[in-house]
């Protein structure tokens, strides 16, 4: 199920912004 996988990533990126939030807010910038 492609959904599933998307929504795997979408937890993984938002994951990652938020170890690297604190370090470049600006990647988390739409």
């Amino acid at each position: 199920d492609t959904r599933g996988c998307v929504q795997v990533e979408n937890r993984v990126i938002k994951y990652l912004y938020a170890q690297v939030d604190v370090d470049t807010p600006v990647i988390i910038m739409p």
